[in-house]
């Protein structure tokens, strides 16, 4: 048993689990031993498997959380960002119009004052 236990920690084990309609609160699992690239089947203990399993799904969710807290903080910075732009789209807007009108005035002045220009040239 000690040649086993000692097998076991040299060894990386691969372990798929589920569970096991035999034995009722009880799990299957398989472990792969890298190393000596047996399959070994064993059936343990729900209670026994679920304290690791438990703490490495607590590790995968703290690490989800954060990911998903940065990634908000990434949403609001980007909202900030677009709302200012859209402030200083909508300044623009209100700066540039009074010039647009006085532009549109002038252009439509030269217009009339090229169809004078022709409409007198006929005459000659």
């Amino acid at each position: 048993m000690s040649n086993q236990s000692n097998l076991y920690h040299r060894s990386t084990f691969f372990i798929t689990v589920h569970p096991s309609s035999q034995n009722p609160g009880y799990a299957s699992a398989y472990l792969f031993q890298k190393f000596q690239k047996s399959l070994i089947y064993l059936c343990i203990p729900c209670t026994t498997l679920c304290i690791p399993l438990c703490g490495m799904y607590q590790h995968y969710v703290s690490r989800a959380q954060r990911y998903v807290s940065r990634a908000q903080r990434y949403v609001s910075c980007a909202q900030r960002y677009a709302s200012r732009a859209q402030r200083y789209v909508s300044r623009y807007v209100e700066c540039i119009k009074p010039n647009v009108s006085r532009a549109q005035c002038y252009v439509s002045r030269y217009v009339e004052c090229i169809k004078r220009y022709v409409s007198c040239k006929h005459h000659f």
